[in-house]
């Protein structure tokens, strides 16, 4: 910036614009100085193109997410310096140097990757830095700028545009293969993405200018794109929703930003269910929780959760009735959908594996700040309930259980148990599980390796394995009750929409998915292959 301002410094400019009256004449000398002010703009902006530098870091599990961080950076280094490397191969130090990061992962449960929000949270504060999100997923984008965003603001980044691809799910246990997004991304995609790359950059340049005004709003309420709308939030942004629909616990109160849920979350109880039903969201409420204000008519805050969906869920029904105060949701509650409502299971946190206040790393990543280690009683074993604030919301895979390197925090919920078989597995001679496992679970420092508390629960590791080492004792119990019925009763309507909107281009014919050809039935090995071009690195020194 120190060059920018020498070369439109006021001296310069000074002696210029007299030298320009003197020797052409008040008309002439104002043509001058104009054009003198546009070759300095334009020079400014060069200068920036020149000492700017840009980093795209991503996460990608099959590829899907690589291809497209790939395109993005080609756009990118089409306008400014730019670097590209998987989160795994980047120190998070190591952003400081950057002046713009594009960052990004597949969503997986409504949320980023763990890893992903560990990797931002593992960063250095970036006051003054430009971000630019992105993501890839298999039917629904809700949620997962919602939450990253709030790494990101925590890191005082300036995010400055976003945006989201339809990628494949390859290794997705429950769903069908081919699956409804088969195809993507494709080279239409790719093209996008990389048109977005550039001009992201270019609005970087021009920011990075002075031309502030180019600096988006991050979209808020109810009504805001799905992009950034996490399920169940409350009516006015404030807290979750007030219980019967899609986001487990009942309205918390006014929340970060201000406002009480309202009844049934972003929408009223009454309809909650229907809204359950069809995006295969989540169980009804747990907690006590308020009823907000009413949101149209007829008896809202009882309504149970989805009727039908992906998971059986174990939580309550809604919040108070319409117009109530305070309220105990605790409805009939039918079978919840991808999340669970979760009024029995509540993370255990054994106090005689924490470290707190060493390690803050639940704490900081609770996307509803629920964790107050205030109520804690060091070095007994206590109940979640003993630390959960109310605000909590028993979110499926929690971030609190993947934040924490100390298996002090366990979650009792329905998720793969993976048992390796040391007579096929070839260790140490093959490690691609270790390798590509999201957040280093996989420990073979024992005679039968264990799988920590922070596995993300993807089942990558058994869907790559190239010997069968790995198998899924309750794969039944976990996935079948999934199988299809997600797929066919969420996913497909969510896509319809899309498809009706322009913003989907189906590749696979409904006819042609793979409904009985679910991803746990393949006896092959590998289940998925990984291809190293897909997974693009260039960082200079």
């Amino acid at each position: 910036m120190n060059q920018i301002r020498s070369i439109i410094g006021r001296r310069q400019f000074l002696i210029a614009s007299m030298t320009s009256v003197a020797a052409l004449g008040l008309g002439k000398a104002i043509k001058f100085i104009r054009s003198d002010f546009a070759s300095a703009a334009e020079t400014t902006e060069n200068v920036i193109k020149k000492t700017t530098r840009a980093i795209v870091v991503y996460y990608s599990a099959t590829g899907s997410t690589g291809k497209i961080a790939g395109a993005i950076h080609r756009g990118m280094k089409r306008v400014i310096d730019c670097d590209i490397a998987p989160i795994n191969k980047i120190n998070p130090k190591d952003m400081a140097k950057y002046d713009i990061v594009a960052i990004g992962g597949p969503i997986w449960y409504f949320r980023e990757t763990a890893n992903l929000r560990l990797f931002v949270y593992n960063m250095p504060h970036m006051k003054g830095k430009l971000c630019i999100p992105f993501c890839s997923h298999g039917g629904s984008p809700s949620g997962f700028f919602d939450s990253l965003a709030q790494s990101l603001r925590r890191k005082e980044f300036t995010i400055i545009g976003w945006n989201d691809w339809f990628g494949d799910a390859t290794h997705v246990l429950h769903m069908p293969q081919p699956y409804l997004t088969w195809g993507h991304p494709d080279e239409i995609d790719l093209q996008e993405a990389e048109a977005f790359g550039k001009k992201m950059a270019e609005r970087a340049v021009r920011i990075y200018a002075g031309e502030k005004n180019l600096i988006p709003d991050i979209p808020t309420g109810p009504d805001a794109d799905p992009l950034w709308v996490m399920n169940g939030t409350g009516g006015g942004g404030g807290g979750m929703g007030g219980g019967g629909g899609q986001m487990p616990g009942a309205g918390s109160a006014a929340g970060a930003e201000g406002g009480q849920g309202g009844p049934g979350g972003a929408i009223p109880g009454a309809a909650a269910g229907a809204v359950a039903l069809q995006a295969g969201n989540m169980q009804g409420g747990s907690m006590a929780g308020r009823a907000g204000v009413p949101q149209g008519g007829g008896a809202s805050g009882d309504s149970a959760g989805g009727a039908t969906g992906g998971l059986p869920g174990g939580g309550a029904g809604g919040g108070g009735p319409s117009g109530g105060s305070e309220s105990v949701g605790r409805g009939g509650g039918g079978p919840g959908g991808m999340m669970m409502g979760a009024s029995d299971e509540i993370p255990k946190i054994d106090m005689t594996k924490c470290i707190y206040p060493r390690c803050t790393a639940c704490a900081d990543n609770c996307v509803r700040g629920a964790i107050d280690f205030k109520r804690a009683v060091i070095g007994e074993n206590l109940s979640g309930s003993s630390i959960l604030v109310d605000g909590c919301v028993h979110c499926s895979q929690p971030l609190c259980e993947r934040a924490c390197k100390y298996d002090a925090i366990t979650y009792q919920q329905r998720r793969t148990k993976h048992v390796f078989d040391m007579k096929k597995c070839t260790y140490p001679k093959c490690t691609l599980c270790i390798d590509n496992c999201p957040m280093n679970s996989i420990d073979f420092s024992q005679s039968q390796p264990v799988v920590h508390n922070n596995c993300e629960g993807c089942d990558l590791c058994w869907c790559i394995c190239p010997y069968d080492a790995i198998s899924i004792p309750n794969l039944d119990e976990t996935h079948i009750p999934m199988a299809v019925t997600s797929a066919e009763r969420s996913f497909n309507r969510i896509l319809v929409q899309y498809e009706a909107k322009g913003k989907f281009r189906r590749l696979m014919p409904l006819d042609k998915v793979g409904w009985n050809n679910i991803v746990y039935k393949n006896p092959n090995s590998p289940r998925v292959v990984l291809h190293e071009e897909n997974y693009p690195y260039e960082v200079k020194n």
